[in-house]
């Protein structure tokens, strides 16, 4: 099993520059969709998150790994704390 996370080698290629493609596709496709009327144009931020991903080269496991170590050093309870969603009124 691949411990690699973006770095992971595939056919001589990283998945993070093999994910690139497929991402510019969606995009272009997510546009095409606008562009018709069919979505609207703030669909296109749904993609951001992904870009973020591939420009910093961290998933956000690793993310959540390292604010786990860091930010909530390693205290579940803290994690829990920052991230819980509140109950519905």
């Amino acid at each position: 099993m691949p411990t690699a996370g973006l770095a992971t080698r595939l056919g001589g290629h990283t998945v993070r520059d093999l994910a690139r493609h497929p991402l510019a596709l969606a995009r272009k496709g997510l546009q095409a969709r606008i562009h018709d009327g069919l979505e609207q144009p703030g669909a296109l931020t749904f993609l951001d998150p992904l870009d973020e991903i591939l420009d910093t080269n961290e998933t956000f496991a690793e993310q959540t790994a390292r604010h786990g170590q860091t930010t909530y050093r390693s205290d579940p309870a803290r994690y829990i704390k920052a991230h819980r969603v509140p109950p519905a009124t």
